[in-house]
Parts: C-alpha cells; sequence; structure tokens
C-alpha cells in the first residue's frame, strides 16, 4: 500500500511537464515578437519577454529532466530520498508557474485591449455584412442614393483595413479611435439602408402626386366651380413647396437623412393645409349656395312674424288690455333686435354679390346673421307666452309651434356652422316640418280657436322635429368627432403611406357628408 502510494506521487508529476503549460505563453511571445518588428514601442519590453521566456524554457527542461529520471529510479530509492526528490521537483514547478503568471500578466497589458478590438471589430463586421445584403436586396429602391452609398461602403472597407494593420503592430490607441468612426459609419449606413427606400418612395413619388393632386383641386375650384382663391396666394405657395423639394431631394443626396425627414414632414404638412384650405372653400361654397336662400326665408319669416306680432300687441291695446311692464319691455328689446336684423340682411345680400369675398367669410357672415335672428326669434316666443297666457291650451300650443321654430332655426345654425351637407331625404324631412308648420299656424290663427285640430298639428310638429334633431344633431356630433381624429392624427400621415391612403379616403367621405 506505502509502495502504491509513492508510486501516484512519481506519477503527477508527469502533469509538471505537459508542454500545453506553455502554449499560451508561446502564442503571446510569438504575438508580441510581431508587434516589437513593427512598432519600436515595444522593443524594450519583448527583449524583457525575451530574458523571461529564455528562464522559462531553462527551467522547463530542467524540471522535465528531473520528472524523468525519478520515474525511472524512484523504485530503487529509499522512501527519504524520494521525498527529497519529490520536494525538489516541487519548489521547481512552483518556480516555472511563478514565472508563467509573470510573463502572461506582463504580456495580458499589452494584448487584453488588442482582443478587446478584435472581438469589437469582429461584430461590426458581422453587423457590416448582415447590412450589406439588405443593401443588396433594396438597391433598386435606392437608386437615387448608390452611388454616395458605395462611397460610404468603400469608406468603411478602407478604414477596417487600416484598423488590421494598426492591430497587427500593436497600435491600440490609434485602432481604437479609428473603431469609433468605423462604428459611426455603420450605423449610418445600417440607418440609411432601413429608412432609404421609405424616404426615397416619399420624396420622388409620393410628394410629386401630392403636388399634383393639390393643382388639380386648385384648377378644380377656380374653373369648374368659380371658387375665389386669391386670398390663399397659390403660386406663390407652390413656389414655396418647390424650393423645398428641392432642399429636401439634395439633402436626400447627401444622405442626411435625419433633414429629409424634417423637409418631408414640413412638405407634407404643408400640402395637407392647402388643400383643406381649398377644400374648405369648397365646402364651404357648396353650403352656401344650399343654405343663402333657405336662411333668407328664415330670417323674411321672423321679420314677418314680427309684424304679426306687432299687429297683436296692437289689438291687446285696441280692446283695452293694458300691457305690464314686462310686455312693454321686450316689445323695445324686439325692436331694436328687429332693426339690428333687418340691417344685417342688407348688408349680407350686398355681401354675397362680391365675387372677391371668399365663402368661408361669406359663410361666415350668414353664420352671424342666424345668430342674431335667433335672438329675434327668442324674444318672440318670450312676447307669444306673455300675450297668450289667459289661454292655456293656445299659449302651450303656441309655446309649442315657437320651440319647435327656435330648435329648427337652431339646427339650422347649427348644420351651417359644422359645415354639414344634407342628404335628400333629410331634405324632405325640412319640407314636412315646414308643411306641418304651416298648418299648425293656420289653425293658431282662425278664430274661433280649435284646440283638437291644433294639438294634432303640434303633436306631428312636435314628432317631426324631434325625429329631425335626433338624426342631424348624431350627424353633427359625429362631424366634430371625425375633425378632431382628423386633427389629432394627421401629423402621423407623414411617413406612413397606408395611413395617408386611409386618411384621403376619410376626408373625401367626410366632405361629402358620408361620416358612417
Amino acid at each position: 500500500m506505502f509502495q502504491k502510494k509513492n508510486e501516484d506521487l512519481v506519477k503527477s508529476t508527469s502533469s509538471f511537464v505537459e508542454r500545453e503549460r506553455l502554449k499560451k505563453v508561446e502564442i503571446m511571445y510569438q504575438r508580441i515578437s510581431i508587434i516589437a518588428k513593427t512598432n519600436r514601442k515595444y522593443e524594450k519590453l519583448f527583449e524583457e519577454l525575451s530574458k523571461d521566456f529564455d528562464q522559462i524554457d531553462e527551467t522547463f527542461k530542467l524540471l522535465d529532466k528531473e520528472v524523468s529520471e525519478l520515474q525511472i529510479t524512484y523504485k530503487k530509492m529509499t522512501t527519504k530520498t524520494l521525498q527529497i526528490e519529490l520536494e525538489k521537483i516541487g519548489i521547481l514547478n512552483e518556480k516555472l508557474t511563478s514565472k508563467i503568471m509573470k510573463i502572461s500578466k506582463v504580456a495580458n497589458k499589452v494584448l487584453k485591449q488588442e482582443e478587446f478590438l478584435r472581438n469589437e471589430m469582429s461584430l461590426f463586421r458581422e453587423k457590416g455584412r448582415i447590412i450589406s445584403n439588405s443593401y443588396s436586396k433594396k438597391r433598386i429602391r435606392l437608386d437615387k442614393v448608390s452611388r454616395k452609398i458605395d462611397v460610404l461602403n468603400n469608406q468603411i472597407a478602407q478604414r477596417t483595413k487600416k484598423f488590421d494593420r494598426l492591430i497587427e503592430k500593436g497600435d491600440t490607441r490609434e485602432a481604437s479611435e479609428l473603431i469609433e468612426r468605423i462604428r459611426v459609419d455603420i450605423i449610418e449606413f445600417g440607418t440609411i439602408i432601413n429608412e432609404g427606400p421609405k424616404i426615397q418612395a416619399t420624396l420622388y413619388d409620393a410628394i410629386p402626386s401630392y403636388i399634383k393632386k393639390l393643382i388639380g383641386i386648385y384648377q378644380h375650384a377656380e374653373n369648374a366651380l368659380k371658387v375665389d382663391l386669391s386670398h390663399i396666394d397659390f403660386t406663390n405657395s407652390i413656389k414655396n413647396l418647390s424650393s423645398n423639394f428641392n432642399k429636401a431631394k439634395e439633402l436626400f443626396m447627401d444622405l442626411k437623412l435625419k433633414e429629409v425627414k424634417e423637409e418631408i414632414i414640413y412638405l407634407i404638412k404643408n400640402i395637407k393645409a392647402i388643400e383643406r384650405i381649398i377644400n374648405s372653400e369648397i365646402k364651404a361654397r357648396n353650403i352656401f349656395v344650399k343654405e343663402f336662400i333657405p336662411a333668407q326665408k328664415i330670417v323674411a319669416s321672423t321679420l314677418k312674424q314680427y309684424v304679426q306680432i306687432r299687429k297683436e300687441v296692437k289689438k291687446q291695446s285696441q280692446r283695452g288690455i293694458v300691457l305690464n311692464a314686462e310686455v312693454s319691455e321686450i316689445m323695445t328689446n324686439l325692436k331694436f333686435e328687429i332693426a339690428d336684423l333687418d340691417e344685417t340682411i342688407m348688408s349680407f345680400t350686398n355681401l354675397m354679390s362680391d365675387k372677391n369675398i371668399p365663402f368661408t367669410s361669406k359663410l361666415s357672415r350668414m353664420k352671424i346673421l342666424l345668430n342674431k335672428n335667433i335672438s329675434a326669434v327668442n324674444l318672440m316666443n318670450d312676447l307669444y307666452e306673455l300675450l297668450w297666457r289667459d289661454d292655456l291650451t293656445k299659449r302651450t300650443i303656441q309655446n309649442q309651434y315657437m320651440q319647435a321654430e327656435h330648435a329648427m332655426i337652431s339646427l339650422r345654425a347649427k348644420v351651417i356652422d359644422s359645415n354639414i351637407l344634407l342628404s335628400s331625404q333629410e331634405e324632405q324631412q325640412l319640407v314636412d316640418i315646414e308643411e306641418t308648420k304651416e298648418l299648425l299656424k293656420q289653425t293658431l290663427s282662425i278664430e274661433p280657436f280649435n284646440a283638437r285640430k291644433a294639438e294634432q298639428h303640434s303633436k306631428n310638429l312636435m314628432e317631426n322635429v324631434a325625429s329631425y334633431y335626433k338624426v342631424v344633431g348624431g350627424k353633427i356630433e359625429m362631424s366634430k368627432m371625425i375633425r378632431n381624429l382628423i386633427k389629432e392624427f394627421a401629423p402621423n400621415r407623414a411617413m406612413d403611406a397606408k395611413l395617408n391612403i386611409a386618411f384621403v379616403q376619410g376626408e373625401k367621405q367626410f366632405l361629402a357628408g358620408k361620416y358612417a
């Protein structure tokens, strides 16, 4: 058993002289030898390492000799002699280990940074390879800037070769600075390949199409619809767009993608803004043409009602009925409101004949007119309630009539204010309401008063108005919601072709009054 233990101890010394122990040190030594030949900065270090390496080699040879002799003679040795030999070999092994660690530590200071840079460069090479493969597939979609991309690609290749030369001669400082420039080049290359095709398509296809469409809308509005658009200075606007468009193309040719995207967003934003102005004028023109006569009729009806209510007040005075202070006050206020309304309708009529005034301005004046009309109707409504309060049934029906009248006037103003186009079905509902109003109005004016007939007409009128209010009121709310959505998401359409197509289709439906 004792002999077996000695045999195991002797065998374990074989691991001390395995050549693999020196392999890493030899590789480091050889690498620094190459560096020292091309970079004088490392000559002194190499001389020191050479001495250390010679000592390691001598120590290893001596250790190898001792181990070999021991393995041949250990069976003839006494236990004490064997112990001495093992201790001697152990000391040599520790000496060799210490020298290996020393030279490894010194060499690592030189080679660790080199290894890091080599690994980092290997990563950049792989990224560059992936981007180059992607570029091969997208080259046609980047044909406008292919020469510039080739220059950038060649720059990366030249810098990579220079990096390899710097690493070979151990110039890690300059290699580190160069690899940072290569990193920037790789990022720029990848950004161009990823974003470039979309930018090129937007710049050379989408924007010219948008401008062509804009010119078509403008020409149709001016020539076919006779809409005056002088206030938007379209010719100068197109010149400015053309200037920005050329600037964007120059930036793209210089591969300045960030600036190009800013110009593209600016271009699309301005094109859409001009388009919205023109479409607003077209829509205002359509609404104005459709609502001009109804608006005049509404105001004319209010003026007629004022004449009737003056007659009613006069009749009551002739019958000896003393008008209370409240009625007198309302009549005074109503007189001023009607005078203001009459003046506004005259100004409105004169203004409408001026062809140089934009339809949006005309529509705005129409809204002012209708709002003044509402104020007058409200006063007459209050007056009717006071005049007919002695006849509860007649007063109630008259109130319902005036409420319906007020609701329709208010709704008509909202329709115009929200730029709503009514359908033929909704127009027919208006006709039905007007007919029912006329029947009720006649019934209220006939003496003696027929309460049953008036109540039936009033019921029909209120039902018709409620039905119409529900449909058109919903349309108004839908219009507001759609307008807000268009405003909220409009900036996102600049760089998204699918979203922009959806917007264009949605805007057409919106302008046509198809809100669903």
